[in-house]
């Protein structure tokens, strides 16, 4: 009898380890399909300006998170290099059209749970969006604070390396352009659907 409860502890042990093993500093990459726009709003009403765009995203991020009482992970996550190529459209009568690469880094709190193989979780923070580059524009404008949220599951495949799948949604704070009546709130916004994998330290 005491045998079996020497063996029942210590398979329990080594589950809850197993578990837990989502702790610790990570590196990672990702690549993303991506669909992005500008709404332009008048009294919270749309106004002719907006464009639309479909493109991919290229990111580059690392983290370090922990597990609590192996049942819960917290995290944090920075996604140093966030690229994101758009070929975009005008909403308005579809003569025009230009490619733009933006930057957007981002520096996100993540909550998960810490399953054996997995780790769905959900995560959200601030961040920064910068147009790099687009067809036709000799002058970029500023860039801009943005936040985000982010949702998705990691798998193991060893020890240490794990792939994961993810939606994610960044939205940068309304700017106010032009004057009095003119005045219009100009919101971009952009959401990815894609493919991570990564390797935990």
């Amino acid at each position: 009898m005491k045998k079996i409860l020497l063996a029942t502890a210590l398979a329990a042990v080594s589950i809850s380890a197993t578990e837990a093993n989502w702790g610790g500093f990570y590196a990672r990459g990702g690549l993303a399909a991506n669909g992005a726009g500008v709404t332009n709003k008048k009294d919270d009403k749309a106004v002719d300006g907006d464009v639309y765009g479909i493109g991919a995203a290229l990111e580059i991020a690392a983290g370090w998170g922990m597990t609590v009482a192996n049942s819960v992970y917290l995290g944090v996550d920075a996604q140093v290099g966030n690229f994101e190529i758009v070929y975009e459209g005008s909403g308005v009568d579809g003569a025009t059209s230009t490619t733009k690469l933006t930057w957007t880094p981002s520096l996100q709190a993540r909550v998960g749970l810490p399953l054996k193989a997995a780790m769905p979780y959900i995560g959200g923070g601030l961040g920064y969006s910068k147009l790099v580059s687009a067809t036709g524009q000799d002058t970029l404008p500023e860039g801009n604070m943005t936040w985000s949220v982010r949702v998705g599951s990691d798998f193991k495949v060893s020890e240490s390396f794990f792939v994961g799948l993810y939606g994610q949604s960044v939205k940068d704070f309304n700017k106010e352009t032009g004057e009095g009546a003119a005045k219009t709130a100009v919101g971009t916004s952009s959401t990815t659907v894609g493919f991570t994998a990564g390797y935990q330290f």
